[in-house]
C-alpha cells in the first residue's frame, strides 16, 4: 500500500507539467562557427536558431518563444560581442549567456 500511495503523490507531483525542449541562439559572424555550434546543440537536444548580429538577435527575442540559452561567439570581436550582452540586457533577458572565444580573450576573462 505504501509504494501505491508513493507512486501517487508521484504522479499529482509532476500533473499540469510539461517538458519543453530547450532553445538556444548561436550569435557568430562567421557561418562555419555557427553551424558547428548548432550541431553540437542539437545532437544534445536543443532546438537551434542562428544570428549573425545584434539586429538579427532582437529578431529573434521579439519571437514568440524566447531561447533559455543564447551562446555568444567571439569571432567577430569584443565590440560585436559587447553589443549582444547590451541588447540583451536591455531587454531584460533572463536565460543563460555563454561566451565562447579564445581563452586569453579579456571578455571572456571579464
Amino acid at each position: 500500500m505504501g509504494n501505491q500511495q508513493a507512486e501517487e503523490a508521484i504522479k499529482s507531483a509532476t500533473f499540469g507539467r510539461r517538458k519543453v525542449v530547450p532553445r538556444v541562439c548561436v550569435v557568430d559572424g562567421k557561418p562555419h562557427v555557427r553551424k558547428f555550434i548548432g550541431e553540437a546543440l542539437e545532437e544534445l537536444g536543443f532546438i537551434t536558431c542562428q544570428c549573425a548580429q545584434v539586429g538579427e538577435l532582437s529578431a529573434v527575442l521579439d519571437g514568440q518563444v524566447m531561447p533559455d540559452l543564447v551562446v555568444v561567439g567571439l569571432s567577430a570581436g569584443g565590440i560585436e560581442a559587447a553589443a549582444i550582452l547590451e541588447a540583451l540586457a536591455a531587454r531584460a533577458f533572463e536565460g543563460k549567456v555563454l561566451l565562447l572565444g579564445p581563452r586569453n580573450s579579456l571578455m571572456v576573462a571579464a
